[in-house]
């Protein structure tokens, strides 16, 4: 996964990992946990996912787990909030709105993804991570449950709760491999010493979620446990 000619400027590999190997198979694995656990359904080596799911595979898995309209996208820069002057003597119903922008990559997932991406990727510093979340989390699903009657039964905290955990890492891990694959790791000019700040970032937020919540594959097999304890069609995955 590192670039054959990284930059780490004022950094080390992965922030001093002790086992490079490890701690790759770490970013790849809670990237793809889901997939790897769909292969496991079927019957296949978790690491052969990309062989053998089809796109009814995902749909099955959704509705185990739980789903809704996502952005795909949903981070700080996505988000305008509009502040109207209104003149006098004219009445209008909002002085303030909240546009949601760049809805190129909408899609149907699980429904706590979004706010783990919001969060994970701008809501928090590293200082204010993991004090803060849990509430805000709470918030959201607060509000989520009461859009329609028995989704409290549905999707009940504590799953929201450990997926959201699992999905605070895999927001992340997904960024590391796209910065990775696009060069975003290699450039920058090391005479002003700004080369490797998106690295320096994203690691540092990685290591933050797993310093906080724990490992994400771990977030995930309990979440997997509370679906199976719920009657959900989830296999052996996590035993």
């Amino acid at each position: 996964m590192l670039p054959e000619k990284p930059i780490f400027v004022g950094t080390t590999p992965y922030r001093n990992a002790t086992n490079i190997d490890e701690y790759e198979t770490l970013v790849r694995e809670t990237l793809n946990y889901p997939y790897m656990h769909i292969a496991a359904m079927k019957g296949y080596p978790k690491d052969q996912w990309e062989d053998c799911i089809t796109i009814d595979d995902l749909h099955n898995y959704l509705r185990q787990v739980g789903f809704t309209l996502t952005h795909g996208d949903f981070h700080a820069e996505n988000i305008l909030i509009r502040n109207v002057d209104v003149p006098k003597g004219i009445k209008i119903t909002k002085e303030n709105e909240l546009w949601i922008l760049d809805w190129q990559v909408g899609q149907i997932a699980d429904p706590v993804r979004d706010i783990a991406q919001l969060i994970g990727v701008g809501g928090l510093d590293n200082k204010t991570y993991g004090v803060h979340d849990e509430e805000i989390v709470k918030v959201w699903w607060n509000q989520f449950v009461s859009l329609k009657p028995g989704l409290s039964q549905e999707y009940p905290w504590e799953l929201a709760w450990s997926r959201y955990k699992y999905h605070a890492g895999a927001s992340i891990a997904l960024l590391i491999s796209v910065c990775n694959a696009i060069k975003g790791f290699t450039d920058g000019d090391l005479e002003d010493h700004t080369a490797g700040w998106l690295y320096r970032g994203l690691i540092d937020r990685f290591n933050t979620v797993i310093a906080k919540h724990g490992d994400p594959r771990k977030n995930y097999n309990d979440s997997i446990a509370i679906l199976r304890k719920m009657g959900k069609d989830v296999g052996d995955w996590g035993i």
